[in-house]
């Protein structure tokens, strides 16, 4: 069996019987915002109300199709950088290899916690050089 669902957009004000709404009003004042759905009459005299005051006030930035809010406090335009900077982050390297490499090397450091500084970059130089004469021979 087939299932048909209408959906009727109806009028939001007051009518005796249900109207069919043939317009969406998106309206705006002191941050308040509101979706009306309304009649031809009703759309036509929110129109004729607010027309006179449009022409004092200023444009705002953004698409005014009804779907994308204009309102510099909801879409916050950010300046683009001049040019991207590029920043070569550091390797990680893992702990367990660090310690293992260091007790290789005889240097004591402890099973568990942060390693020292000094221990870190001595491996992080070490892994370096290997990796260069390898890519240099290979």
């Amino acid at each position: 069996m087939a299932r048909r669902t209408t959906v009727i957009t109806t009028c939001d004000l007051a009518h005796e019987v249900e109207v069919s709404a043939v317009k969406t009003i998106t309206l705006s004042l002191n941050g308040k915002r509101r979706k009306l759905d309304a009649c031809q009459d009703h759309a036509d005299e929110i129109e004729q109300a607010i027309t006179p005051f449009l022409e004092f006030g200023a444009a705002l930035p953004g698409r005014v199709d009804g779907n994308t809010p204009t309102w510099p406090s909801v879409v916050q335009q950010r300046p683009r950088p001049a040019a991207t900077k590029v920043v070569e982050l550091p390797t990680v390297y893992s702990q367990s290899a660090i310690r293992e490499w260091a007790r290789e090397q005889g240097v004591q450091v402890s099973g568990k916690g942060q390693l020292p500084r000094s221990v870190r970059d001595s491996y992080a130089e070490a892994m370096n050089k290997t990796r260069t004469r390898r890519s240099r021979n290979g």
